[in-house]
């Protein structure tokens, strides 16, 4: 099993594992034990469906242990296998596809990665609920990616759950201090709750960022003059 190996050289190091890997394939490629080796490498880069495919090739049908082994790691990814699967088909708006690999999905044991991408896909079949049910648990299992607080904060803003939505935004911006979309969401939040002293709090703090996206610095102009009244109270 290739380590985990958590610094900059990484990357180069699972290249430098490739080329080897990719000597060693052209003199032997129906070993048993290189392609293992690949499928752990593919499983690191989370290219799952590729691992699956040299997991397969590398089952021997003659020595059980090693056949164990294989069949263990196959069972492992899966769930990873039919999400990269999904995706694809979301990708090529192949969306009733989707429902007959969704059904087959396991939920049981799903990790924070696999509950997200599962509630990324609801959401684009819009199968809004569903959505925040899945979200909801790649949150419970502590999920911190910033996507899952813009995606989860924008379904409940659709759904006109506006609180729920701030407080989404909300709990981004604790782990995202400064991240320009949070806030920004969060300010229009505010302004429709009619918070307007800490939504001018938060547009005065948009506005100092440097680099600031011209759209949204464009927007917060447009709010300040159109919620001038209000703003100026504060």
């Amino acid at each position: 099993m290739i380590l985990d190996y958590d610094n900059s050289y990484y990357n180069i190091f699972l290249n430098e594992i490739k080329i080897l890997l990719s000597d060693l394939e052209r003199k032997n490629e129906d070993d048993y034990l290189l392609n293992m080796l690949y499928g752990d490498l593919y499983v690191k880069e989370k290219f799952y469906i590729k691992a699956n495919i040299f997991y397969k090739k590398s089952i021997t049908n003659s020595n059980k242990i090693i056949d164990n082994i294989i069949n263990k790691k196959i069972q492992d990814i899966n769930v990873k296998v039919k999400i990269e699967e999904l995706l694809q088909l979301v990708d090529r708006f192949k969306f009733e596809d989707c429902y007959k690999i969704l059904k087959n999905i396991d939920n049981f044991n799903l990790d924070k990665e696999d509950s997200y991408w599962i509630g990324y896909i609801y959401n684009k079949l819009n199968e809004n609920e569903k959505a925040i049910e899945y979200y909801e648990k790649s949150l419970d299992l502590n999920a911190d990616f910033l996507n899952i607080f813009i995606e989860l904060g924008l379904l409940y803003y659709k759904m006109q759950k506006i609180e729920k939505s701030l407080k989404i935004f909300e709990r981004g911006l604790s782990i995202y201090i400064d991240d320009e979309k949070l806030l920004f969401n969060k300010i229009i939040l505010e302004l429709k709750l009619k918070k307007y002293k800490k939504a001018k709090e938060d547009m005065d703090k948009l506005l100092l960022y440097e680099d600031l996206d011209n759209s949204i610095m464009n927007d917060i102009l447009y709010l300040q003059e159109l919620y001038k009244e209000d703003l100026e109270k504060f």
